[in-house]
């Protein structure tokens, strides 16, 4: 059975990812700059929603067999243990015809939940092993994925300079 907390975790991250979304297609660049408190608003939301939805992700998988993913486009993202060492992880990135194309290696579970949930679209995340996470159903999403990149280390970048 799915977990409840994951399951809201995964809906209000894909909510701000929407509300992301809307306010940039909204209307011109004037209007997105008069709103930049609103957006600067949203883009922190969404990363402590990020934040909680890897330590509960990471809570319920101690040890991955498997985490699936599609991307916004519906290409698969595998998450697995790494045969290169224990306690390392490999993020497996497939084409629209399921062929492996590239992996990245982590040395922690967190930094290969953080990177998987940039990539993917978080209403499609399921576990293979236990069941504990069930997907909701995917919302492919036209923006790309180094849009959704730009935005976020422009959020940082704001708060970087906000701390001095």
């Amino acid at each position: 059975m799915p977990d409840q907390e994951l399951t809201a975790l995964q809906q209000q991250l894909r909510a701000s990812t929407r509300a992301l979304s809307q306010l940039r297609s909204s209307g011109t660049r004037d209007q997105l700059s008069n709103s930049l408190t609103g957006w600067f608003a949203l883009c922190t939301e969404q990363l402590a929603v990020r934040n909680a939805l890897v330590q509960r992700l990471a809570l319920l998988l101690r040890d991955p067999i498997g985490l699936q993913a599609q991307t916004r486009s519906g290409c698969l993202l595998l998450l697995t243990g790494s045969a290169q060492g224990s306690g390392q992880y490999q993020l497996t990135r497939f084409d629209a015809q399921r062929t492996p194309w590239g992996h990245t290696s982590y040395a922690n579970l967190q930094a290969a939940l953080v990177e998987l949930l940039q990539e993917c679209d978080v209403g499609s995340v399921a576990d293979l092993s236990t069941g504990l996470i069930g997907s909701i159903d995917p919302e492919i999403n036209p923006q790309s994925d180094a849009e959704l990149h730009a935005t976020e280390s422009a959020v940082a970048a704001h708060h970087a300079r906000a701390r001095f």
